[in-house]
């Protein structure tokens, strides 16, 4: 008996557990599947790419031209961009848990919206969810065009997408355009003949053949605005040469009188031969006349180097071409290949250039990382370029040392260092004569400023007054305070022979400023100024404006008195 009651008790609980546990399972699985992110993972599973594919398809475009149906296009072009990419998205201000809303994502391309709507509830209480509901948001239009244009030379023949294409698609014959047309004279260029396949996607299987050589793509465009695509064919490798160009850096490379352009630079900082051949003695060295002169062009920064331009794809002959130094002498290539089209040029000695550099006394300059020295030094003592014309009329002039270097291949990069350890700013002036800017004194600019600006405005009186009062105003505003037969004299008597036939020009506006005061000497300094008037013309019967930047005066005083103060020199910069 007791076993009989045990038996059935425990009969009883495992059926009890098993139906617990049932109850459980059933539970679990209900909730999994009411979850909205276990549906959307079901669906992106159970889709896969050949749904996908087969999706795509249905809702694709009918534009896919003549040659292509839509499933071609959506294999062969579409789905290749969007292999082992699908996934989706919470559309952000749409999803809730009760009414999901996904974005279906491939290739990180919106593909559709996805919703699911509930359909009721489970034993438990949960939502029971009906089909996916999918609208179509695809957008392959980058992908598109809306004309395909195969460029080809004249009489080859194109298979596209297998399709042999007749005369019918010829739309237009043109000019054969190559890499370097450009520089080819236009009558002498073949015709090419330009097919419209029509619109498209992707790139199409086109096949192109002159004769029996089948012929290579040039180059391959869509204009975003038109969406037309442009595929342009090459001639055969036998029809086409090249031009290869090795010249200095600052060189001009002319082919058929047009200059070419740094497009066609492909390739820069090819050195020069090597630095022993500009060291070997005077009978052999007809680069660079002084046998030192290489250690000046090593700097890294500096250093003499050539470019190559190259020129290909040409299919025309007879090109003339030539190449030019800085300064327009047409140079000789010191190296040529005619059969390979490749011309080498150098620098003879007369266009090496030679650089000029004014320093002060007891500074250290370097030419291209390189100090110099004594025997570079042509002037210890002298007098600036600036005011050299003017050195007679100066007590104790500022007094420079002069440097010269030779044998340069371009620009050097200069630095001067004064007595201080203070690195001064180098300018540059024609014909590669450096100097270095000095100290605007304070001091000056306040002794002088009222009396430099009163002349200035006293040369725009002069300046706009008319004929009527050139010779008054000359005297009276312009001579007292001029330095007599200075260079200054000289240049106003060459403003007053310009200005004789001048009328009266009325100034509305005028601005005067003046700065940068500079000692030169005991009795001589400069200063820069700065003008701006505005009047009218009558001329030219028009209102016009003239702007003046960095006039640079200097004065001197040769009679020591306080208003002996006289412009000697312009310059204009």
């Amino acid at each position: 008996m007791f076993w009989r009651v045990f038996i059935i008790s425990v009969s009883c609980a495992l059926a009890l557990i098993i139906v617990g546990a049932s109850l459980f399972a059933l539970y679990m699985s209900q909730y999994e599947n009411s979850r909205p992110e276990t549906l959307i993972s079901n669906y992106i599973d159970s889709l896969g790419e050949d749904g996908l594919a087969e999706y795509i398809i249905n809702n694709f475009p009918e534009n896919t031209g003549n040659f292509s149906t839509v499933d071609q296009v959506v294999s062969e072009v579409i789905m290749p961009t969007l292999k082992n990419s699908i996934r989706y998205e919470k559309r952000v201000g749409e999803y809730s848990d009760d009414q999901p809303v996904y974005t279906l994502i491939a290739g990180e391309r919106k593909i559709a919206r996805i919703s699911f709507t509930p359909e009721g509830k489970t034993l438990f209480g949960f939502n029971k969810w009906g089909e996916a509901e999918l609208e179509y948001e695809a957008d392959f239009s980058d992908l598109h065009y809306d004309a395909l244009y195969i460029k080809v030379p004249g009489g080859a023949s194109v298979t596209f997408e297998g399709n042999r294409l007749t005369s019918s698609y010829i739309e237009r014959t043109e000019k054969y355009s190559g890499p370097s047309s450009e520089y080819e004279k236009p009558v002498k260029l073949p015709i090419c003949e330009v097919y419209n396949a029509g619109e498209g996607y992707g790139d199409p299987n086109i096949v192109v053949f002159s004769g029996d050589n089948q012929l290579q793509v040039m180059s391959a465009s869509i204009d975003e605005e038109t969406g037309i695509k442009t595929i342009s064919y090459s001639f055969p490798p036998s029809r086409l040469h090249s031009l290869t160009f090795i010249v200095p850096s600052d060189a001009i490379v002319t082919v058929n009188g047009k200059t070419v352009t740094s497009d066609f630079i492909t390739e820069s900082n090819l050195p020069y031969p090597s630095a022993d051949k500009w060291n070997a003695d005077s009978d052999s060295a007809p680069y660079i006349p002084s046998p030192s002169a290489d250690k000046w062009n090593i700097d890294s920064d500096s250093a003499p180097y050539r470019v190559k331009y190259f020129l290909d794809g040409l299919v025309t002959v007879g090109i003339e071409f030539s190449v030019s130094a800085y300064d327009g002498t047409v140079l000789t290539p010191v190296s040529s290949d005619e059969e390979s089209g490749i011309y080498e040029y150098e620098y003879p000695s007369e266009l090496l250039r030679t650089a000029e550099i004014y320093a002060p006394e007891g500074s250290s300059v370097t030419l291209n990382s390189v100090e110099l020295t004594a025997s570079e030094l042509i002037g210890n003592g002298a007098v600036p370029n600036e005011i050299e014309s003017i050195g007679q009329l100066i007590t104790n002039p500022e007094r420079v040392c002069v440097y010269r270097v030779g044998g340069l291949y371009s620009e050097p990069k200069i630095e001067i260092t004064d007595k201080s350890g203070k690195k001064l700013t180098v300018t540059a002036a024609e014909n590669m004569i450096y100097s270095f800017d000095r100290e605007s004194s304070d001091e000056l600019m306040e002794a002088h400023k009222a009396y430099v600006e009163q002349f200035t405005d006293n040369y725009i009186k002069y300046y706009t007054d008319g004929r009527i009062y050139i010779e008054e105003n000359f005297e009276n505003l312009i001579l007292p305070y001029i330095q007599p037969d200075s260079e200054a004299y000289k240049y106003l008597s060459i403003v007053f022979d310009s200005l004789a036939w001048r009328e009266k020009s009325t100034v509305s506006e005028k601005n005067i400023s003046s700065h940068d005061y500079i000692r030169w000497g005991d009795n001589c300094f400069s200063c820069n100024v700065d003008f701006m008037i505005k009047y009218y013309n009558p001329n030219s019967g028009a209102y016009e404006e003239e702007n003046v930047k960095d006039w640079q005066l200097f004065f001197v005083n040769t009679t020591g008195g306080e208003n002996g103060w006289k412009i000697a020199k312009f310059i204009f910069h």
